[in-house]
């Protein structure tokens, strides 16, 4: 049986395409050449002057990739959109880097979030700014990259990666000195750079953890926020909505107390007056707000056990009003239009909406249940809100969302605290479709997972720091 890389050689670089060597000349959304799904054997190994292949069918192996909804399930004409051009020389030092910048507007930028949309501003905002700004392009790069690889369950290729991502480092020290205003450009690679490293922290031989790239995105949010005069353009908004988004599940994933941080919860109400920015999640800012707030609390919670042996009357105060905000707006989820841009139908989107919207609050009311309140795991409370989460992930099938990121954490919380081994399996068999889907966070979710199985040990109980979302 042979393997996807033995059929390498077979692929011919179309020199008849003359927009394969100067795509800058490109009056239309010509064919550039075709994405074969051949694995990227890194520098110097890989034959990039030849990965713009003919439309020629190879030989697939994988059971996955055979099937007609696979991306590579046909050779995929690489384009570049006409909205984009003239590219920039970064897109033109090799082939493979038109195949990864296809490959992210047109695949990566779907999975990043819940409700497909012709409006996606990762497919839409995010390349436009990363033609400008070379950076920027780079990371997008480097995040397509990574999640080719992990669809085709290849190996990240490392060097490369680190040629595109070592540029960067200077720009945001230069950055963080604060003698120059921070652009959408510069504070969107921190965020992307976070990104990458909390999705795949296996592709960068770097000594800094994503919690690391984490708080060194809040200190660029808190400067850029303290700039006199700051326009607020849809890019601000959407990496401002990307940060707290990462903020968020970084905190729900993180041991570590380090106090409240809402000052994005306040800029995220403009994220909601722009619809083409509310389609890069499935779930509202309150939702988003709400599961900061729970995480947070609970590390407090730890912290003051830890310190006087039980939560400050102040805690204990606080925990009971977010309890009861959590519950009454799991009530009001059900009765809440999601309305979007998009032409798809109002009421699909709506349905979408609603079911990650519950699984996230009812994630939230577990994680306050475990952590804060210290009930059992077979608590009535616990065991209502692990079947309102595998309730709304039936209502996700048929649709796009299934094998989004913004599902994991809910996820991983029902998998932990099901009593029905079936529901367990079931949680298991989602993540995997999660990680097929090229999310490489999942696998450690799912060592995590396993781990809470086989020791017997809470989740709550295990110093794990891994990225549940």
């Amino acid at each position: 049986m042979r393997t996807l890389g033995e059929h390498k050689s077979r692929i011919a670089f179309p020199t008849h395409h003359p927009t394969v060597f100067n795509p800058r000349t490109s009056s239309r959304m010509d064919i550039l050449g075709y994405d074969q799904g051949l694995p990227d054997l890194d520098l110097p190994k890989n034959n990039d002057k030849e990965a713009l292949g003919q439309n020629t069918s190879i030989p697939i192996d994988s059971p996955q990739q055979c099937s007609s909804d696979f991306y590579y399930s046909a050779p995929v004409p690489v384009t570049i959109p006409n909205s984009l051009m003239p590219v920039p020389s970064v897109l033109l030092e090799n082939p493979m880097n038109l195949i990864y910048c296809h490959y992210f507007i047109n695949y990566t930028a779907n999975v990043l979030v819940t409700h497909q949309c012709p409006s996606n501003p990762f497919s839409t905002i995010l390349p436009q700014l990363a033609m400008q700004d070379d950076n920027l392009l780079r990371l997008l790069l480097a995040y397509a990259a990574c999640h080719r690889a992990r669809l085709l369950r290849h190996a990240e290729p490392k060097n490369r990666i680190a040629t595109w991502v070592t540029p960067v480092f200077p720009s945001l020290r230069q950055a963080l000195s604060g003698n120059e205003s921070i652009s959408d450009s510069v504070f969107g690679s921190c965020v992307m750079l976070a990104s990458l490293t909390q999705s795949y922290p296996l592709a960068f031989d770097l000594p800094i953890s994503w919690q690391e790239h984490l708080s060194l995105a809040r200190r660029l949010y808190s400067l850029r926020l303290s700039q006199e005069g700051l326009q607020r353009t849809n890019a601000t908004v959407f990496f401002g909505r990307w940060f707290a988004y990462l903020d968020t599940f970084g905190s729900a994933s993180s041991d570590t107390y380090q106090g409240a941080y809402y000052e994005w919860s306040r800029e995220l109400k403009l994220a909601e007056q722009i619809p083409d920015i509310q389609c890069l999640a499935g779930f509202t800012t309150k939702s988003l707000v709400l599961l900061s707030r729970t995480a947070e609390l609970a590390k407090r919670c730890d912290y003051e056990r830890n310190l006087n042996g039980q939560p400050s009357i102040q805690t204990i105060t606080m925990s009971q009003q977010l309890r009861m905000n959590l519950e009454l707006y799991t009530l009001e989820i059900k009765h809440t239009r999601y309305d979007c841009a998009c032409s798809e139908s109002s009421s699909s989107s709506t349905e979408v909406y609603r079911a990650v919207n519950a699984a996230i609050s009812h994630a939230a009311l577990i994680y306050l249940h475990r952590r804060v309140y210290l009930l059992p795991s077979d608590s009535r409370l616990v065991q209502f809100s692990v079947n309102a989460i595998l309730e709304a992930f039936n209502e996700l099938k048929g649709h796009n969302a299934f094998d989004t990121p913004d599902i994991i954490l809910p996820l991983f919380l029902a998998g932990c605290e099901a009593r029905d081994p079936g529901k367990a399996v079931d949680v298991l068999q989602r993540l995997q479709s999660i990680e097929n889907a090229g999310m490489g966070q999942v696998v450690r979710v799912k060592a995590l997972l396993q781990e809470c199985w086989d020791s017997g040990r809470d989740w709550t109980e295990l110093k794990h720091n891994v990225l549940l979302g």
